[in-house]
């Protein structure tokens, strides 16, 4: 057996590893050690200085500078949302750059919907920098002969200028996708959020992140299977299309098991008006009515019950507010969806969701 099969900790720890780059404005800067393949594709993908007018030294120049400023563009796109997230009273001290794009790690939780918008949209605006910085020199000197120039004079200025744009587009396209976790699908869950409770916009941003992944990995599947052999390497839109939607069903279905049994996303929402509502909580143990919640709802009633993890209240409900009986019975029905079925549900919950359904159907109506 391998260690990895006896430790699962050692898995994550090898799936999570990174290496120290830099430190700048106060944000340490870290690469996953799958970034070390960049170079590599992209090298392959140039030709590896096989193809007509480019040779081997060109083509690892090529490769240099397509990976550095494709980092550069990855890194500022991180600190904007970084320099948002300080704007808005959130913290953080380190990015992680990814094959596949950055990762800014949140000390805390987003204080409002609103305030998760902003964040999100502040790193699609810095490409706009980029756009102004490249796109001036391109439209004046080399619109349309940046492939000419290289494989005509060995001028690989404009190949550059054109493949940095290019790369800029690429990601601001990506992010700008509305699947989770993208930055449109941040602000997607947060416009949901302004309207609905905060876990059910995630559920709703879950399953929409699931179809888009579904969207790309086929679209990418389909180029992938379309592409000979000999062009595979020098056309990575299909493969990386596949990687990103394999990716996205990962992110999605952590959304969704957070937005079942994890706490509100945001660390405070606006206090809404109160009513009181007579008999608005079950004791579970004893169906005896208790002392009145004040909420405006049953909605309202049912997230006052939900403020601790759900998890947490299984484990230790003596210590925690009574649970409306309704609540839990849903709560045991969502456990069974999880675990694919009433037979691969714990003994314990299958006793428990037993007696619920007794002492609900002694209830009396009302």
């Amino acid at each position: 057996m391998t260690p990895f099969a006896t430790d699962p900790s050692l898995l994550r720890r090898f799936a999570t590893a990174s290496w120290p780059l830099l430190r700048a404005f106060g944000v340490q800067v870290r690469v996953h050690w799958t970034t070390v393949l960049v170079p590599l594709v992209i090298f392959a993908g140039l030709g590896g200085g096989g193809s007509p007018g480019r040779t081997t030294e060109e083509a690892a120049l090529l490769t240099a500078f397509f990976t550095v400023s494709t980092y550069v563009v990855i890194w500022s796109h991180e600190m904007g949302h970084v320099w948002a997230a300080r704007g808005v009273g959130m913290g953080t001290t380190r990015i992680t750059l990814h094959p596949l794009g950055g990762l800014f790690h949140l000390q805390e939780c987003a204080p409002s919907p609103r305030a998760e918008i902003w964040v999100a949209l502040a790193g699609p605006l810095t490409h706009a920098f980029w756009f102004v910085l490249a796109g001036a020199p391109y439209l004046l000197f080399f619109r349309g002969s940046g492939a000419e120039v290289a494989a005509a004079s060995g001028d690989l200025r404009g190949f550059m200028v054109e493949g940095f744009l290019w790369t800029n587009v690429a990601l601001l396209f990506l992010n700008l996708l509305p699947f989770w976790p993208t930055d449109m699908g941040r602000v997607l869950r947060a416009s949901m959020a302004l309207r609905m409770y905060p876990s059910h916009a995630s559920l709703l941003a879950a399953y929409a992140g699931f179809a888009g992944g579904t969207v790309l990995a086929v679209a990418g599947l389909a180029i992938t299977i379309q592409s000979d052999a000999a062009s595979l390497l020098s056309s990575l839109g299909g493969p990386v299309l596949v990687v990103i939607g394999m990716s996205n069903f990962v992110a999605c279905r952590s959304l969704l098991v957070e937005s079942r049994w994890g706490d509100n996303p945001y660390a405070a929402t606006a206090p809404r008006p109160q009513t009181t509502l007579p008999n608005a909580t079950w004791n579970f143990e004893d169906p005896t009515p208790a002392e009145p919640v004040h909420v405006e709802d049953r909605r309202e009633m049912r997230a006052a019950a939900a403020a601790a993890p759900r998890q947490q209240r299984r484990r230790e409900p003596s210590q925690l507010p009574p649970v409306p009986l309704h609540e839990r019975i849903d709560e045991l029905l969502d456990r069974i969806n999880e675990v694919g079925g009433i037979e691969h549900l714990p003994e314990a919950e299958r006793k428990e969701l037993a007696e619920a359904s007794e002492k609900l159907r002694a209830t009396p109506r009302t």
